[in-house]
């Protein structure tokens, strides 16, 4: 299979996971012929009296229709709650200050009245505050679920490994948290995930994290940022054949080899960012459909650069504040697909190098931090007719602003700031 081929499958394989989702919930909405179950709306009532609702999100819970109310869903036949969607979202248009998004938040107790929802599909409770609670164990009992996510929610303790019961779950989000597991076991009975997001659940303990998710074969988006993880057992054999975006940013892998990727072949999104690794990261040479590669907060050496050239479907190289020292190598003009090129912070010197006019997709070009220099600042910049952001921050560039710069029509962030620039600036 050619590069361009395993690109399509990868791609295919996304459009038909999240279409997948798509079309599981897609029903769920508030249907006024659908006439709600009276058990089911009585098991909501009691839900909503342990509630804390101090903005009143739940004002439409009244009456006797449920599958119109804020949040629910119901299937259209047979008319069970098959949705519970209380997001909280930060970014939802109706809030207008922080203030605002917090005093939306919901708290109090959850009740196990839940547990009358016996076709509940999709549970959503994150961004809400209920503080200091842990996650609720009798949630193991709704096994019909297949989206389950407590993100962000302020539950504590440990993760119940009741939640081994829920086999059907397709996706599950319990990052930020704060929580923690001693044993990752549970996990493994979840064969169906095809989305996991763990970041900040403290993940010391569970020396096998790698082995289980290995045992988890539909899985696409795994994140494990800030899992306090600096290492994994040895592993013979990796089963992450569906495995698209790999999250461990935040982590202490300061000697890991990550020879467990070599087969990674159709990941899309690998972020190591914020970990110190001081070891070349090799792997990345046989992941032929990689576009965003983070590597932010490391330790590689000059060499670094030279691991890259070959990956061709790069759109998103980002190696600020690393250990990279010298001139910009010539053959990095090979990644032409580039959207974003962040090498901030780090110690390259000599010219700004004209084959950066390869790049024609560029919209970021960061060089902020470095020490170049050694004359004037090429016309070639002014090609990027697709560039939003151009730093050059803190570098020793002299002479004139080009003229060309005035055809960055895309361009939204212009830093020139703390150079050695000289001439007057081009109306």
């Amino acid at each position: 299979m050619d590069r361009n081929t395993s690109f399509v499958v990868v791609l295919v394989h996304c459009y038909l996971s999240l279409a997948t989702l798509f079309c599981m919930f897609a029903f769920a909405r508030g249907n006024p012929n659908v006439l709600c179950r009276e058990v089911e709306r009585e098991a909501l009532l009691r839900f909503k009296q342990g509630l804390i609702d101090r903005s009143n999100r739940l004002s439409s819970w009244i009456g006797e229709e449920c599958c119109m109310w804020r949040g629910i869903g119901c299937d259209n036949i047979t008319a069970h709650v098959i949705q519970l969607n209380l997001r909280n979202d930060p970014y939802a248009d109706s809030f207008t200050t922080f203030e605002a998004f917090k005093s939306s938040k919901l708290g109090g107790v959850i009740s196990d009245s839940l547990l009358e929802l016996k076709h509940l599909h999709y549970l959503d409770l994150s961004g809400n505050n209920f503080t200091d609670a842990h996650i609720p164990r009798f949630f193991g009992g709704l096994q019909n679920l297949r989206y389950l996510n407590l993100s962000d929610a302020g539950f504590v303790g440990t993760i119940p490994h009741q939640l081994t019961n829920l086999s059907n779950l397709h996706s599950l989000d319990i990052g930020y948290l704060f929580v923690q597991v001693d044993n990752l076991e549970w996990l493994s009975h979840l064969s169906l995930l095809e989305f996991l997001d763990l970041s900040y659940v403290n993940l010391s303990k569970a020396s096998n994290w790698l082995q289980v998710m290995n045992m988890l074969p539909s899985l696409s988006e795994l994140h494990l940022s800030s899992c306090e993880l600096n290492k994994y057992d040895p592993i013979l054999y990796v089963n992450f054949s569906s495995l698209t975006m790999l999250d461990l940013s935040s982590n202490n892998f300061v000697y890991s080899t990550f020879n467990w990727m070599n087969s990674l072949t159709s990941l899309v999104t690998l972020d190591l960012s914020y970990n110190l690794i001081q070891i070349p990261l090799t792997v990345v040479h046989n992941m032929s459909c990689l576009r965003n590669l983070y590597l932010s907060r490391n330790n590689f050496s000059s060499t670094a650069l030279n691991l890259f050239y070959n990956i061709t479907t790069l759109e998103r190289l980002d190696l600020a504040s690393n250990n990279i020292r010298g001139v910009l190598p010539r053959a990095l003009g090979s990644l032409s697909r580039l959207t974003h090129l962040d090498l901030s912070d780090n110690h390259l010197e000599g010219k700004i190098p004209r084959f950066l006019g390869n790049f024609s997709n560029l919209q970021l070009l960061d060089l902020y931090g470095n020490n170049l220099g050694g004359g004037t600042l090429p016309d070639e910049l002014g090609k990027y007719q697709k560039l939003s952001v151009l730093s050059l921050y803190g570098n020793m560039l002299s002479g004139p602003i080009p003229m060309s710069i005035g055809n960055l029509s895309s361009l939204r962030t212009l830093d020139f700031y703390f150079n050695h620039l000289n001439g007057t600036i081009p109306t």
